[in-house]
């Protein structure tokens, strides 16, 4: 959890103890060695581990096998495996580290569980050549503090979280260790604990006089797991937040505009100081956990204090709701509703009061610079977040008020008015312990539908590709029908869709519709567009079976091949434009058609066999080999 300027983000591990270090941790897997070709099969834990760099966190894996030996990994292989999940994987060192060529899932990550105890494994490390170690007792106490935040947050999901053991760790030459190296020693010191699977939570801290690019580290995780932690910088909100990510969350960051326009549209990481996953903030203590990572954890009460609404396209009637501060623990606190993309809003309202009360946002005057130009305003108010679905991430909305200044909470009489048209949401009422919001579709803007066809042989499958434009971004689906028939496609980010038509479509023109359904920000639209199949091109061949000679018959075999239909019907040869046989007519031989056929006395010139075609394939005139000479 950055909270301070810091170096260029580094590698994962140390540059120049990476090779050596986890070469002897791979090796040490339980599951084979390295063969001649530098390859080995190992088995273990795979952890996504995010690191707190400044501005933007970076992400890498570290896979830890049954022994307990953490090391980096990295690999395409790795992208779609879910954090925690035992696999078996074909790894390679090459001069940049262990590569993971390939990996398999073999025990699945274990489901979240609802209610259970956790528990703190607290490591110190005792360098010889630093000045700043922390001690033993500041480690536990700040430890500590984290774990009763999240017992608190948790609302009886973790019972108890206590530090089940701690212990000092002599390391010289720490603050130039890898990751891996000093999560696998600090681990080694507790060898009845479990890190990659069970409810253990490793936490070590290096002196502070290091000079990591980051606050912490941590590893991604769930309610149902524990991990491996480094504290670089020592704080209450660094811990709380790298716990936060063991437990199954990922950053709260800060979202601004109409989501597709550079001019109008930011993105900031951490940003979204409503929470304990944004930045860490020197003297100020975390937030309390809102609505949205509620429901991402599904902590006790998370459904049952949430108002679900729908929003209807088109309709024109608000939905209100009155909501209690964001911390009570009884009664209706946050409203949720979807878009018709899925996305998942969260509204929140955050008194400042409370354990909120020494929150950053609670502060006076509370401003962040998330990007040049922008200026945002953090206040108690109600709050706007959005969670995609899948994902971890969570971002608080913020508004532009066209100067610069994004204003990320709203006070009674604020409106609301979403940049992509979806939704508009007024406060309509503030008073001591609760707000009132009305939240209402669109209202919806025009939507114009084009589409164009290309012409495409029979067999083939033409494309059709159908754009929706409008006074917002288009989003939703479009259908193309003809007839009986119809598919549906998702625009894509353009506001396009393609569509291939069937193969087995006869050559013709064709009237299709392409219909635009709408979304919650713009009305349907339709219009039509004409398709042609062309007849499809075979090949035509012909070899001689006598001799082709100037002023004699010729035997020849014309042979018609196509992939997509019969080549029925009738071949004629030519020399010129003087038709040198009759027309004969094709004869099924296995997979093709063919004649074979007696030409006429032959003039000099080039001999050429016409195909005259049938209904699904054109009329072809095609040259050979054979001269009369």
């Amino acid at each position: 959890m950055t909270r301070t300027a810091r170096p260029a983000a580094r590698t994962l591990l140390s540059a120049s103890l990476a090779l050596a270090l986890t070469a002897s941790a791979v090796a040490s897997a339980s599951a084979g060695s390295f063969a001649a070709d530098g390859r080995a099969t190992v088995s273990g834990d795979l952890l996504e581990v995010i690191i707190e760099t400044e501005g933007q966190s970076t992400t890498g894996h570290v896979l830890v096998d049954a022994e307990g030996v953490v090391t980096e990994v990295e690999g395409d292989a790795l992208e779609d495996i879910a954090s925690g999940a035992g696999v078996r994987a074909t790894v390679e060192e090459t001069v940049d580290g262990t590569q993971v060529l390939a990996a398999t899932v073999i025990e699945p990550l274990e489901a979240t569980v609802k209610v259970a105890n956790h528990a703190a494994y607290v490591v110190t490390v005792n360098d010889p050549l630093s000045d700043d170690d922390v001690s033993l007792t500041d480690a536990i106490a700040d430890t500590e503090a984290a774990l009763a935040y999240w017992m608190r947050e948790s609302r009886g999901a973790i019972p108890t979280f206590a530090v089940a053991g701690s212990d000092t760790l002599t390391l010289k030459g720490s603050c130039d260790r890898a990751l891996d190296v000093l999560w696998t020693q600090a681990a080694a010191l507790f060898p009845t604990a479990s890190f990659a699977r069970g409810r253990d939570h490793l936490i070590v801290y290096t002196p502070e006089d290091c000079d990591f690019p980051y606050a912490g580290v941590a590893n991604v995780g769930s309610m149902a797991t524990g991990g491996y932690i480094h504290i670089a910088e020592r704080g209450l909100a660094v811990t709380a937040h790298e716990i936060g990510h063991h437990l199954g969350l990922g950053h709260s960051n800060l979202l601004w505009g109409d989501g597709y326009s550079s001019s109008n549209y930011g993105l900031a990481e951490y940003y979204g100081a409503y929470s304990p996953m944004a930045f860490a903030f020197d003297g100020f203590t975390p937030a309390n956990l809102d609505a949205g990572y509620r429901h991402l954890l599904d902590l006790p009460g998370a459904d049952t204090q949430t108002q679900t609404l729908t929003l209807t396209a088109g309709d024109p009637e608000p939905q209100v709701a009155t909501i209690g501060a964001a911390a009570a623990e009884e009664g209706t606190t946050a409203v949720t509703f979807r878009d018709d993309q899925g996305l998942r809003y969260f509204i929140d309202y955050r008194d400042g009061t409370a354990e909120d009360s020494e929150a950053f946002f609670s502060a006076t005057n509370a401003r962040l610079a998330p990007a040049r130009g922008y200026t945002a305003h953090y206040a108690p108010g109600v709050v706007i977040t959005a969670i995609e679905p899948g994902y971890i991430d969570q971002y608080v909305i913020g508004e532009d008020d066209g100067s610069g200044a994004l204003q990320t909470s709203f006070g009674a009489g604020d409106t609301f008015v979403d940049p992509m048209g979806r939704f508009t949401l007024d406060v309509t009422a503030v008073t001591a312990d609760a707000a009132t919001v009305a939240i209402t579709a669109g209202p919806r803007k025009w939507s114009a539908t084009t589409a164009t066809a290309s012409k495409a042989p029979y067999g083939s499958g033409g494309k059709v590709t159908v754009a929706v434009a409008g006074k917002y971004r288009s989003t939703g689906k479009v259908t193309l029908a003809y007839r009986s028939q119809s598919w549906t496609r998702k625009l894509d980010f353009a506001g396009k869709a393609t569509f291939t038509l069937p193969t087995n479509w006869k050559p013709g023109t064709r009237t299709l519709t392409a219909s635009y359904a709408g979304s919650l920000a713009s009305h349907p639209s339709e219009t039509t567009v004409k398709a042609t199949v062309t007849k499809a091109t075979p090949k035509v061949t012909a070899v001689r079976k006598s001799a082709v000679t100037k002023g004699s018959r010729a035997t020849l075999v014309a042979t018609v091949a196509s992939d997509v239909a019969r080549e029925t019907g009738q071949v004629q040869a030519y020399v010129g434009g003087k038709a040198v046989s009759a027309k004969v007519t094709l004869v099924r031989s296995g997979s093709v058609y063919k004649a074979r056929f007696s030409t006429w006395r032959l003039p000099e010139g080039r001999i050429a066999i016409k195909y005259y075609g049938n209904a699904l394939l054109a009329q072809k005139r095609a040259g050979t080999g054979l001269y009369a000479r």
